[in-house]
Order: structure tokens, then C-alpha cells, then sequence
């Protein structure tokens, strides 16, 4: 991951706790432009 990507990254992670994976995931869906599903386990 870029610089700039992993900063980004970094930010929002400061505010979501505990779902890096789901954070990267999901920015990478959408720096390529695609469509993620997500779903909470509850």
C-alpha cells in the first residue's frame, strides 16, 4: 500500500477500533472501483 493509502487507512482506523481488516478491504474496493457487501454479525 501507498503513502497516501496507508495514511488514509490510518485515519479512519483511529476511529473504527478493532476492524483494520474490514478498512482496507473495503478501501480497497473502493479505489478499484468496485462494490463490497458487508454484513454485522449481531
Amino acid at each position: 500500500m501507498n503513502r497516501i493509502a496507508q495514511a488514509v487507512c490510518d485515519r479512519v482506523n483511529s476511529v473504527i477500533k478493532g476492524k483494520e481488516d474490514v478498512v482496507e478491504r473495503v478501501f480497497a474496493a473502493i479505489i478499484a472501483g468496485g462494490h463490497i457487501l458487508t454484513g454485522t454479525v449481531i
